[in-house]
């Protein structure tokens, strides 16, 4: 018969603290029944482990030998019930979380850091988004939360969504642009730049983020695509036109060559987090906690975005 887990452990608290009684009182068990324990052991492995007198107990060459092995195999016992029960609890498996990099930076670095302390047996997969990919990644089920900004309706599309932070727009022009180092710059300001954009005004967030219609009624003037926040630095430090951002762009993905001047007339953007609608799974849901929790309190802090 091999050790069992309990012996070993009436071995080791044996080894501890050089006394049965005590060792039996640590295990809430009798001192008879951790010696009968150590006595199986010495059985099994045929020879004796501890050298008994009537004030200690000393492990003989034999028994501390076996010490590291008997700690080593508890240990890891200690392992296996903890993920066993983490995995029949729902707390660990693989949660893949997609982000628009530089879009939604200010809410996702300190998500992601809560996420990794609070759910240390779960492993996160991160995958960067295009600006169009949250939803349709989302309902493909590729991604299982989704950080997205901007202009979102979760319910018309199947998902659950939760408004996490809102902050300010900036323009973003290139260094060399008349408006690069202003305070502040209003719309009318700008009627006659090129935007570059996701896609030229065929859909509502894209419109919303070029802020189509203008006040005056008219529409932007749309020039080059972009998929995601590099592209549209990209193209913009390379003069081909501006672009609208949330204000964290300037701290998270700012580069050479681009500036970021604040809109001072147009509403802010919303930083959600998406995930289906019918999904409660512990992973998705205990993301959603984290995430309220970060976003709260990074508000209580005054939403330190924009810079």
């Amino acid at each position: 018969m091999d050790p069992t887990v309990q012996a070993l452990r009436c071995f080791l608290a044996v080894g501890r603290t050089r006394h049965f009684a005590r060792a039996a009182a640590e295990l809430h068990l009798s001192p008879s029944s951790v010696s009968e324990q150590v006595a199986g052991l010495e059985k099994q492995v045929g020879a004796p482990l501890c050298d008994r007198t009537s004030r200690r107990v000393d492990l003989t060459a034999v028994g501390a030998a076996m010490l590291p092995h008997a700690e080593e195999v508890t240990a890891a016992h200690g392992r296996l019930v903890a993920w066993a029960a983490a995995r029949r609890e729902g707390r660990l498996g693989d949660l893949r979380i997609g982000f628009l990099a530089g879009g939604t930076s200010a809410v996702m670095t300190p998500v992601l850091e809560a996420a990794v302390n609070r759910l240390p047996e779960w492993r996160l997969h991160l995958r960067r988004l295009g600006f169009r990919d949250a939803v349709p990644l989302l309902q493909a089920g590729e991604v299982d939360v989704a950080l997205a900004p901007g202009p979102v309706r979760p319910a018309e599309v199947g998902l659950r969504g939760v408004e996490l932070l809102r902050e300010p727009r900036v323009l973003v022009v290139p260094q060399r642009h008349r408006l690069a180092g202003r305070a502040g710059v209003r719309l009318a300001e700008v009627r006659d730049e090129v935007f570059i954009c996701a896609s030229p005004g065929t859909d509502e967030a894209s419109r919303w983020w070029a802020v189509d219609p203008r006040p005056d009624g008219g529409p932007p003037v749309y020039g080059p695509q972009a998929q995601d926040v590099d592209e549209v630095l990209q193209l913009v430090a390379a003069g081909l036109g501006v672009n609208i951002a949330a204000a964290s762009a300037a701290r998270y993905a700012s580069m050479p060559g681009v500036a970021f001047v604040p809109l001072e007339d147009v509403e802010d953007c919303a930083i959600w987090l998406l995930v289906r609608a019918g999904d409660r799974s512990p992973g998705v849901a205990a993301f959603e906690r984290i995430a309220r929790t970060s976003a709260a309190a990074l508000r209580a802090r005054g939403g330190s975005v924009g810079g």
